[in-house]
């Protein structure tokens, strides 16, 4: 039977409305504003209890949590790079087509205006989600990524922007995401090339090793960008895919 595409008008009033979050400013300014309300009316909340993951240094006397939490403020300024799972997502035909519809979960924003982004290109706002060590929002839900707290086959999409250098468990951190995930979801992750000899490089720099604890469920790898040498050399270090995933 053929799915119903039809979007209710209620819908296309916010959709038409989100757009405006494309404008820089207006995506900042509104962001800003969130966090200032929530930050007075709401106690900012951070994970505890899981030392294995938040307790790793990252920084010398930082930990996992304490090294993204100070980063609150900045992200609300600088998140574009999510643009580059966003945009290589939107090229599938059936996300172009029902992103309307499709629940989404975000990994690590820090703050709202990763998610007023993904709003903005045209996935209605109560339908995504998020999650991080810390919340001083609503629609980021307190937790990580090696024991997500939503049920299985909540999710139609899950971003993973920049996230996995933070773990010392990539096979737990890759199949919390697939359980979440419904059969046919796509992961869309990207990752920091670590050169030979950098600190903390805990998780491998190529795609095909990154997925390999989920290799059994991966089902079309729609995009793929690897570093080789010769990028290596200029200095270019964002690896990105985007995958669909079969249960």
């Amino acid at each position: 039977m053929e799915k119903d595409y039809e979007t209710p008008l209620i819908d296309r009033i916010f959709l038409k409305l989100q757009k405006i979050f494309l404008i820089k400013s207006i995506r900042v300014f509104v962001a800003f504003l969130r966090y200032f309300y929530f930050s007075i009316f709401r106690s900012i909340k951070k994970l505890g209890g899981n030392k294995d993951f938040i307790g790793k240094e990252i920084e010398e006397g930082k930990d996992s949590l304490e090294y993204n939490f100070e980063k609150i403020k900045s992200s609300i300024f600088i998140h574009d790079r999510m643009l580059n799972l966003i945009r290589p997502t939107l090229s599938i035909e059936s996300v172009l087509r029902e992103k309307q519809f499709q629940k989404i979960l975000s990994i690590g924003p820090r703050s709202e205006s990763e998610l007023l982004l993904l709003a903005a290109h045209g996935f209605l706002w109560r339908n995504i989600s998020a999650l991080d060590l810390f919340s001083y929002t609503p629609k980021i839900t307190l937790g990580d990524m090696h024991k997500i707290p939503f049920n299985d086959n909540t999710f139609d999409i899950i971003f993973s922007g920049w996230v996995l250098a933070y773990s010392d468990n990539l096979k737990l951190a890759m199949q919390e995401k697939v359980r979440v995930l419904k059969n046919n979801g796509i992961i869309a992750f990207g990752h920091g090339y670590k050169l030979e000899g950098q600190k903390e490089k805990r998780i491998p720099n190529e795609i095909d090793e990154i997925i390999k604890p989920i290799k059994k469920n991966v089902q079309t790898i729609f995009f793929k960008h690897d570093i080789n040498n010769q990028m290596r050399k200029k200095g270019e270090r964002m690896v990105v895919a985007v995958l669909s995933i079969k249960k």
